[in-house]
């Protein structure tokens, strides 16, 4: 983005390697725009909930930018980003969008938000959560559902939210010029982050320590 302007965005679902697929998209995006990497000014990354490796990798690759840059970044929460991507549709305004991503385990990573003049405002924090007990939560009448939780939940949602929008995560999906457009914003209202404290909102423990202390108290 320039100047509030966006002027190259891709993407890429990537079924491989993430750090492989990261740096050449990169390149590409810098030589689409006719810039290089000194003339960044400030890097957005999606911060999650998500995949733990991919908020890795993600944030590992921002950070690593970052020094070379010698630029700013900000951290933008993905269910955020999600929901702006919905709170801009035409007939949005007084809808609650339920950004919902699958998470396994039989939860979903989810929060509300309120649309108004293509605008989403947070109501609750992210947080993992049964996708019935969320669904008790909501209003079905006003209800937009964005994320891949939409499909993995389908049913669901359908029983428990009649009446609620079920947006297709293949037309409706995360947008890297959302993203930075919210980035753009936070450095306006709050200026950079430390690049040391920037870290992955993962909303749950790692599965990795969940065992370990089920190892601990089983011991």
């Amino acid at each position: 983005m320039q100047s509030g302007k966006v002027e190259v965005e891709r993407s890429l679902d990537s079924a491989g390697s993430l750090g492989a697929a990261f740096f050449p998209l990169v390149e590409e995006v810098l030589a689409a725009a006719a810039w290089s990497a000194a003339d960044l000014d400030l890097i957005a990354v999606s911060i999650g909930p998500g995949s733990f490796t991919g908020l890795r990798v993600g944030l590992s690759v921002a950070k690593g930018l970052v020094v070379a840059a010698g630029c700013e970044v900000v951290g933008v929460p993905t269910l955020e980003a999600l929901a702006q991507v919905a709170a801009r549709r035409e007939g949005a305004d007084g809808k609650t969008i339920c950004p919902v991503l699958d998470a396994r385990k039989g939860e979903v990573y989810a929060a509300r938000f309120g649309a108004q003049a293509g605008s989403a405002t947070r109501l609750d924090e992210d947080r993992a959560v049964a996708p019935a007990v969320f669904a008790g939560e909501v209003d079905a009448r006003e209800a937009v559902l964005i994320g891949d939780g939409v499909e993995a939940y389908r049913e669901l949602w359908s029983a428990h939210l009649a009446g609620a929008e079920l947006l297709p995560f293949a037309e409706y999906h995360p947008s890297g010029s959302v993203v930075a457009e919210l980035g753009e914003a936070v450095y306006a209202a709050e200026g950079g982050q430390p690049v040391a404290v920037l870290a992955p909102r993962y909303c749950r423990a790692p599965e990795a320590q969940v065992n370990l202390r089920a190892a601990e108290n089983g011991s």
